[in-house]
C-alpha cells in the first residue's frame, strides 16, 4: 500500500484501531527507509533492477545485495552458501555446549563462524562424491547435522539458479576452494563483503566472552561460536572487531555467527557514518581510529565506486565478464585493503594487543599492487574515486578508543 494511502486509513479509523495502523505504518516506513539505502527503490518509489532482482531472492534484501557483489569479485557462490545458511541452525552438533576442537580446526586461522561453515560445506562436498554412505560416515566423524548440510545446500542452489537467471555469468557462481589457513585473497573479500551484509551487527572484544556492541552495548560470544574461549581461557585475538549474524537473549545478550574483521574491512563496508572530531576517524559514533583523514576519506570513496558498480551490473549482468580497465582497479583496491596484512594482522600469530596497535604498510604494499595493474590517468575516472584510491598510504594508525 502506497504511503499517502496508508495515512488516510489510519485517519479514517477509530482509536481503537489507530495503534495498530500506527505499527505497520512504522513499519512500512522503515521498510521503504532500508530498500532506499541499498539502492532498491528509484525516486519515484518504484523497484530499480537491483530493487527487482533482490525482490526475487527469499532472503534479507540486504544479504541479497552482498551475494550481488560477491558476484562482482566472482566469490557468489560462497556469499550464496553463507546467505542460505542464514536460514538454518548451525550445522554443528554440540549438544548446546562449547564447540570442540572437531569444530574449531574447520576455521583455520581466521577466527570465523562463516568460514567455518564455508570450511564444512568444501570438506562435506568431497566426503558425498564417495557416495551416501561416505557422507554419512563424514557427518559422525565430524559431528554435523547432515539434514541441515542437504537444506542448505539446496537452498544455495535455489539462490544460484536465481542469480544465473537474472542474467548473471555462471563463471561469477562457481564453486571454489579456500585455504583457510593461509594467505586466501578471495577468502580476504569474502569477510569484506560479509560485514557489509550482517551490517549493523558490528562488535569489539573486551575480554573472555564479554564484547561491546553497537552503541557499546555489553553482550558475550555465544557458546555455539568457534571465538567462544574455554572457561580457562581469555583469548587475544589479532583484531578485537568483529561482525555477527544474530544476537539472541537468554539470562544474557550474546552474538552468534560471528567473524573477525580488521579496521579496514569496517572502514570500507561496516560502517555507515564515518566522521571526524578533528583528530580522530568516527565510525557509527563509537569506534575511534587515529588515522590519516585523507586515507580514511580515500578508502570510504571506495564504498561509493562500489556501489556504482553494483547498480550497473544489475541492469547488465553480462559486463562483468569483460569489465572496464577503471573498475577492474578499483575491485583490485579493494582486494588489496581486505587482505589482513594490509591493516597490519598477522593470522598466524594471536597477538597480545591492550589496546591494539596495528600498523599498516600500505604505502609501500598498495603502491606495489597498483604497480601490477597500471595507473589511472585523469581522464579514466571518476570525479568521486579520482585522486585517492590508488594512492593510499596509510602508515599507522591506532584503535584510540571504543565508546564503552
Amino acid at each position: 500500500m502506497p504511503l499517502s494511502g496508508l495515512r488516510k486509513l489510519i485517519l479514517s479509523r477509530g482509536k481503537e484501531e489507530l495503534d495498530v495502523y500506527a505499527q505497520a505504518f512504522v513499519s512500512t516506513c522503515a521498510a521503504q527507509h532500508a530498500l532506499n539505502e541499498l539502492d532498491a527503490l528509484d525516486a519515484n518509489d518504484e523497484l530499480t533492477p537491483l530493487g527487482r532482482i533482490l525482490a526475487k531472492l527469499p532472503i534479507e534484501p540486504r544479504l541479497g545485495k552482498m551475494m550481488i557483489m560477491g558476484c562482482t569479485f566472482f566469490v557468489g557462490d560462497a556469499l550464496c552458501t553463507i546467505s542460505a545458511a542464514t536460514c538454518f541452525q548451525e550445522p554443528f552438533i554440540s549438544e548446546g555446549r562449547r564447540l570442540g576442537y572437531v569444530h574449531r580446526n574447520f576455521a583455520g586461522n581466521r577466527f570465523s563462524d562463516h568460514v567455518a561453515l564455508l570450511s564444512v560445506f568444501q570438506a562435506w562436498d568431497d566426503a558425498r562424491m564417495g557416495g551416501e554412505d561416505a557422507e554419512m560416515r563424514f557427518c559422525e566423524h565430524k559431528r554435523l547435522n547432515m539434514s541441515t548440510l542437504r537444506m542448505t545446500w539446496e537452498a544455495k542452489v535455489q539462490l544460484k539458479d536465481i542469480l544465473i537467471n537474472a542474467g548473471f555469468p555462471e563463471e561469477c557462481l562457481m564453486n571454489q576452494v579456500f585455504n583457510n589457513t593461509g594467505p586466501d585473497n578471495n577468502l580476504d573479500v569474502v569477510i569484506s563483503l560479509l560485514a557489509f551484509g550482517v551490517y549493523p551487527n558490528v562488535c569489539y572484544h573486551k575480554e573472555k566472552r564479554k564484547i561491546l556492541t553497537t552503541e557499546g552495548r555489553n553482550a558475550l560470544i555465544h557458546k555455539s561460536s568457534v571465538n567462544c574461549p574455554f572457561s580457562s581461557q581469555d583469548m587475544k585475538y589479532p583484531s578485537p572487531f568483529f561482525v555477527f549474524g544474530e544476537k539472541i537473549r537468554t539470562r544474557a545478550i550474546s552474538a552468534k555467527v560471528m567473524t573477525m574483521v580488521s579496521p579496514l574491512q569496517l572502514l570500507l563496508f561496516g560502517s555507515k557514518k564515518v566522521m571526524s572530531d578533528g583528530q580522530q576517524i568516527i565510525l557509527d559514533d563509537w569506534i575511534k581510529l587515529l588515522m590519516c583523514h585523507e586515507d580514511a576519506a580515500s578508502i570510504t570513496a571506495l564504498k561509493s565506486a562500489m556501489e556504482a558498480l553494483v547498480v550497473e551490473v544489475t541492469k547488465e549482468p553480462e559486463i562483468l565478464s569483460q569489465l572496464d580497465p577503471v573498475n577492474e582497479k578499483m575491485l583490485n583496491m579493494i582486494r588489496i585493503l581486505s587482505k589482513p596484512s594490509t591493516a597490519g594482522i598477522n593470522l598466524m600469530i594471536a597477538n597480545s594487543r591492550g589496546r591494539c596497535l596495528l600498523h599498516l604498510q600500505a604505502s609501500e604494499l598498495i603502491v606495489n599492487q597498483v604497480s601490477d595493474v597500471g595507473s589511472p590517468t585523469d581522464a579514466e575516472l571518476p570525479k568521486f574515486i579520482k585522486f585517492t584510491i590508488f594512492y593510499v598510504a596509510c602508515n599507522h594508525f591506532t584503535i584510540a578508543n571504543v565508546k564503552d
